[in-house]
């Protein structure tokens, strides 16, 4: 597959990152040896009357000089580090000023064999990333990319962007799920900064599934762009055997602390609402400021006819504030219910609060709220168990 020209401009982009660098190299500036001590005789006058940039540019007119000293050093000198940068540098600037006339086969050579000798060399990293971004080896373009991470801290959001970039390619996206199939160590961090928008379903899945800790990061970030069925799917696939003892798509209703993830679970907030292990119940405290949220869990009930009831105890005063009890659809503007807790009594007696869910309402929201009172006072209740259930059919 031919790789876009655009893809082509980021790869050279990223090889010509550390340009300055190899324009310090070519001057001479900060070439990390003496020419003089290669001891090749017939070079020693050219390197010892001229910079390396004026010998460059008589290769260019000319042909042979550069690429002959480094096919002689390689011969004469395996041992040092340092003289492979630099005529990576050298090949790699020809390049610029010549397109075409790069020695690919030489500049490949250096550049290995300035990592074998030193692994944290970013002049050979890029070099060989570019590389196979343009051959489309995204296997060996990932693990170079790796190895920037490491090497290259202070530039990491720029490559993970420029990578990122790429997943438009199904081969990098292939590579990718390889990686995150393998544990590559930075794949989970990737994954929770990029866009999916641009992914099929079946490589987001793919992608996320062997990485547990950004399974919770997925499932947020699709419920926020509204791709509710897939979240569900992919949350219920998770731990299909719990989540099946579930009814109604209300999970957890007698706070015994599942470990299912949320959003489908409770999510709580932990300034106002605790999990009692020992009650197995919901605690909530409250201070009578604010509009809090305690907790709030995304509900999957199909459309009908359905009975509410709640287990309260510690019911507090209603001049410190108000606990509703509120169902909203996702998918519309609908409330099918919103229900104080002093109200709960009167209204539900043992047949518990009818509510209804239409056509459009696939998905909900079932939140438990505070809102302040006559006066701000601490208030405290315990939640032990709720019930969500369809409503028996009259004869």
């Amino acid at each position: 597959m031919r790789v876009d020209e655009r893809y082509l401009r980021y790869a050279l982009a990223l090889a010509f990152a550390l340009g300055g660098f190899w324009a310090l190299l070519v001057r001479g500036e900060a070439w990390p040896f003496a020419m003089e001590d290669l001891r090749l005789g017939p070079h020693q006058a050219l390197i010892a009357d001229s910079q390396m940039e004026t010998a460059l540019e008589q290769e260019v007119l000319n042909g042979g000089v550069i690429t002959d000293l480094a096919r002689r050093i390689l011969t004469h000198e395996p041992l040092a580090v340092y003289p492979f940068e630099g005529l990576l540098a050298a090949e790699v600037d020809r390049e610029r000023l010549v397109p075409g006339s790069m020695d690919v086969t030489a500049a490949d050579t250096y550049a290995n064999a300035t990592l074998d000798r030193d692994g944290r060399n970013l002049t050979a990293r890029f070099y060989l990333l570019d590389r196979a971004i343009i051959a489309g080896d995204w296997d060996n373009a990932l693990a170079q990319f790796g190895g920037a991470f490491e090497l290259w801290p202070e530039e990491r959001g720029e490559l993970l962007f420029g990578l990122e970039q790429m997943l438009v390619e199904p081969g990098m996206v292939d590579a990718l799920i390889r990686a995150s199939d393998r544990g590559v160590a930075w794949v989970p961090g990737f994954l929770r900064q990029i866009s999916i928008e641009t992914l099929e379903p079946d490589q987001i899945e793919r992608l996320y599934r062997p990485q547990p800790d950004a399974h919770e990061h997925l499932l947020g970030r699709l419920t926020q762009a509204g791709q509710f069925e897939q979240a569900y799917q992919f949350w219920f696939s998770l731990q299909p055997e719990e989540a099946a003892k579930y009814g109604l798509g209300l999970t957890d209703p007698s706070f015994e602390g599942s470990a299912l993830l949320s959003p489908f679970n409770w999510q709580i907030d932990s300034e106002f609402a605790e999990f009692s292990p020992e009650q197995e119940a919901l605690l909530i405290y409250y201070r009578g400021r604010g509009r809090a949220v305690f907790a709030s869990q995304i509900t999957r009930v199909p459309m009908g006819a359905y009975v509410f009831r709640a287990n309260i105890d510690s019911i507090p005063d209603d001049t410190g504030g108000d606990f509703v009890w509120q169902i909203q659809c996702l998918t519309s503007d609908e409330f099918p219910l919103e229900v104080s807790i002093f109200d709960y009594a009167e209204l539900a007696g043992d047949a518990g609060i009818p509510f209804e869910i239409s056509e459009t309402c696939s998905f909900q929201e079932l939140s438990i709220r505070g809102y302040p009172g006559q006066f701000t006072r601490n208030a405290i209740m315990q939640i032990n168990d709720l019930e969500i259930s369809k409503a028996e059919v009259m004869p």
